[in-house]
């Protein structure tokens, strides 16, 4: 089976056993959001904002009709 750790791909043998830790992943990134980052997520807000208000209305789902029990005569 083909597993994905770390950005690395390795072949294992089944069964894979695995666990989640207890403990937190500690992160090391810079304070604050990069001008870059910012203007990306305000163009994803803003297109989210936009699709949601011109979305479709959804479409009803589909009434099913009832089935007799009763045997055809």
């Amino acid at each position: 089976m083909k597993v994905a750790t770390d950005g690395e791909v390795l072949w294992m043998r089944l069964p894979v056993c695995f666990e989640v830790s207890p403990h937190p992943l500690m992160l090391i990134r810079p304070e604050g959001l990069s001008e870059e980052r910012r203007q990306a997520q305000a163009a994803f807000a803003s297109d989210a904002a936009s699709s949601h208000a011109s979305a479709p209305a959804p479409t009803p789902a589909p009434t099913s009709t009832p089935v007799s029990t009763e045997p055809r005569t």
